[in-house]
C-alpha cells in the first residue's frame, strides 16, 4: 500500500459552512487517502512538544495525531465521495461561493454534502478570488478521487 501523502492543503483558515452560516473554521486537507477537515485550535506546551516529536515520522502518523486533536474534526475517505463542485451560499449582505463535497458515509444513509468557503488574508476581488479557489479545489479533489479513490 502507498505510503499516505498530502496532494493539497488550504494553509489559511477555510470556514465550514452548515445552512448559510459559518460553523467553524479549520484547514482542509487533501491527501491520496481522504478528505480531512481539521478544526482550528489553540497550540499549547503539550500539542508544541508532540509534533515535535513527529517531525519524522510518515505523515499518516502527523495526520492522524493531528486529527485526534478536536472531536469535531471529520474526514472523508476518497471512495465515499459521490459529488465535488461549486455552489453559492448567502452570508449578509452578498452571496458568496463556496466548495461543495457530498459523500456517503454509509449505504443505507442519506448523501451528507459539506460546504467549504476558503478565506484569504487580501480579499482585494474576494469574488474572483474565492470562485477560483473553489474550482481549484474540486478540479485537485476530482483528479485524487479518480486517481486514488478506488
Amino acid at each position: 500500500m502507498e505510503l499516505e501523502k498530502v496532494i493539497k492543503e488550504h494553509r489559511r483558515w477555510t470556514r465550514w459552512l452548515e445552512s448559510s452560516t459559518v460553523a467553524r473554521e479549520g484547514n482542509l486537507v487533501l491527501t491520496n487517502r481522504r478528505l480531512m477537515y481539521l478544526n482550528r485550535i489553540a497550540p499549547n506546551e503539550e500539542v508544541s512538544a508532540n509534533i515535535k516529536k513527529l517531525a519524522d515520522a510518515a505523515m499518516e502518523q502527523v495526520l492522524d495525531y493531528a486529527f485526534t486533536l478536536n472531536k469535531k474534526n471529520f474526514q472523508i475517505p476518497l471512495s465515499e465521495i459521490k459529488r465535488i463542485g461549486v455552489g453559492v451560499f448567502t452570508l449578509y449582505p452578498y452571496p458568496r461561493f463556496c466548495l461543495t463535497v457530498s459523500c456517503n458515509p454509509r449505504k443505507n444513509e442519506k448523501t451528507k454534502t459539506y460546504a467549504f468557503q476558503f478565506r484569504d488574508a487580501a480579499n482585494k476581488n474576494m469574488f474572483k478570488l474565492q470562485l477560483t479557489e473553489d474550482f481549484r479545489w474540486a478540479k485537485a479533489i476530482k483528479q485524487v478521487v479518480l486517481t486514488y479513490g478506488k
